[in-house]
């Protein structure tokens, strides 16, 4: 399968379901694959948690291959939109990150990049992350959002491939933090001129 046979639209509420299966396959405990070379998520959710991510962010988008399946995620929020999702009692585990990301960003609108994933095997190293992402990144561009943040787990797993993944697609390394759960995390961010 070619890249261009898969297209990026913007994920909803009835996709919550194939999400909720990618990221059970690319869960960091999934010791079936090789974390630190293909990537990991270190939070795993269930269908009923993405579809309330989904359904509160603008900024949440799947890849479809030509048979119309899902074969990867990206979910991400604006700052506005993590402010009414955390009023409602979410996103609670990622407080210490995303205190950190709203000093860096001040005033100016941000979008967080929660989370990234393709389903293992064929479709992994074929541009479908960086397809998401150049589509995440036109719909900044249109709302007129110029900074990205992303976290990526360092210790006691480190995504190599989410590291580089980032790298390539513009962000920079910014800080380490450290979370709650003594989880080390390298904050990166990407920035539009």
């Amino acid at each position: 399968m070619k890249s261009d046979e898969i297209y990026v639209k913007r994920l909803s509420i009835d996709d919550a379901d194939e999400v909720s299966k990618i990221s059970s396959k690319v869960n960091a405990k999934n010791k079936d694959i090789n974390n630190e070379r293909n990537g990991f998520l270190i939070f795993e959710f269930n269908s009923e948690d993405y579809s309330k991510k989904i359904q509160n962010s603008e900024y949440c988008f799947g890849a479809f291959n030509d048979e119309d399946k899902l074969i990867g995620f990206i979910i991400s929020f604006s700052g506005y939109e993590i402010d009414e999702y955390r009023a409602k009692g979410y996103l609670d585990y990622e407080a210490d990150m995303l205190s950190k990301v709203k000093e860096l960003a001040g005033d100016e609108i941000f979008i967080w990049g929660e989370q990234i994933a393709i389903y293992p095997g064929k479709y992994r190293k074929m541009g479908v992350g960086t397809k998401m992402l150049e589509t995440l990144y036109s719909t900044m561009k249109k709302d007129n959002i110029k900074k990205m943040f992303a976290m990526v787990a360092m210790h006691p797993d480190t995504n190599i491939a989410g590291i580089s993944f980032c790298k390539k697609n513009g962000f920079d390394f910014i800080s380490f933090i450290i979370d709650k759960n003594n989880m080390m995390w390298c904050l990166m961010k990407h920035e539009f001129e």
